[in-house]
């Protein structure tokens, strides 16, 4: 997904460069375990990116936006499953935007001239972590879930992504004084406490998901020799890779009740959705059909029963 300059600043291969758009999000720690929802997600399989949403195993697919001026992404559900945040260049300039879980009454929440995407929601529902150019370079920000109150929380880091019981962001950077490769970090919501957690000098480590019940953390690393997905505890102790195939195993997200992951993989050539366990076993193709592929999946957490 190409678009704007924003867009344009991501991971591709792990390493922050200028081409291809990038984006993951778990439910409160004190509702765990939630129910499994619908998976949004972005595709361009109409001609244009928009979001999309399916079930678990890629049925009943609806399409949620429909815009013919810029395109749709990294989207992610609020904590209670009803909103979902986005990044949106409908407008000229990459914005995020919040909507209802249908894709309804979509808010530009930021309205800066300068880009902003990536947002990611606090486990209480009421703050987003978003990246900015908003200071001329790539930084952290928060701010109220109705885009009130933008503060700079780091200056530097994208894919941002709280944890569930809401003290902790982990996010992807460069390497100090290593600008081809990036590792994970972990900082307090606060903006303090810097902490390297993948320590994998050399090659690159990313998408940083926090499992639900905040014990692991699912991410992407090239360390093998080729983008696969990877667990690890929150302190970054016992890696383990869960996927092993050809082509790019990238973009992981939990499931609420954290039995499964939902990632994109070329393993087929093309870019489609699966799940798998967190052991790496019991992999599910998700995205039915060549004209199915999909970027940038996220689960929605459900109340739960």
């Amino acid at each position: 997904m190409v678009t704007t300059k924003f867009l344009r600043y991501f991971v591709a291969s792990g390493v922050i460069v200028a081409s291809a758009i990038i984006p993951t999000f778990p439910a409160h720690a004190s509702a765990y375990p939630g129910a499994n929802g619908r998976i949004v997600y972005s595709s361009n399989q109409t001609g244009n990116y928009e979001l999309f949403t399916a079930s678990s195993t890629g049925a009943n697919v609806r399409q949620i936006t429909r815009t013919t001026t810029g395109a749709e992404g990294q989207a992610v559900w609020s904590p209670n499953g009803k909103k979902i945040a986005f990044t949106s260049n409908r407008d000229g300039n990459d914005e995020i935007y919040v909507a209802n879980a249908n894709g309804t009454k979509a808010v530009n929440i930021t309205n800066s001239p300068d880009a902003d995407a990536q947002p990611n929601w606090s486990p209480d529902g009421k703050r987003l972590v978003f990246v900015s150019f908003r200071n001329g370079g790539l930084q952290l920000w928060t701010m109220n879930a109705d885009g009130t109150k933008a503060a700079n929380l780091f200056a530097g880091g994208v894919q941002p992504s709280f944890s569930p019981d809401g003290t902790k962001i982990a996010f992807t950077n460069s390497d100090p004084g290593a600008t081809a490769s990036t590792d994970l970090y972990v900082i307090s919501a606060d903006g303090t406490g810097l902490t390297n957690i993948s320590n994998d000098a050399g090659t690159n480590s990313s998408y940083a998901s926090f499992s639900p019940d905040g014990t692991a953390i699912a991410f992407v690393s090239d360390r093998s020799g080729r983008d696969q997905i990877w667990t690890m505890s929150v302190d970054g102790d016992r890696p383990t890779m869960i996927t092993a195939t050809t082509g790019q195993n990238i973009e992981p997200a939990w499931s609420p009740d954290a039995t499964r992951i939902v990632f994109r993989s070329t393993r087929s050539g093309e870019s489609l959705l699966y799940t798998v366990k967190p052991s790496g076993k019991g992999v599910i193709k998700v995205s039915r059909g060549s004209a199915a592929r999909g970027e940038l999946p996220n689960w929605q957490p459900l109340p739960r029963r």
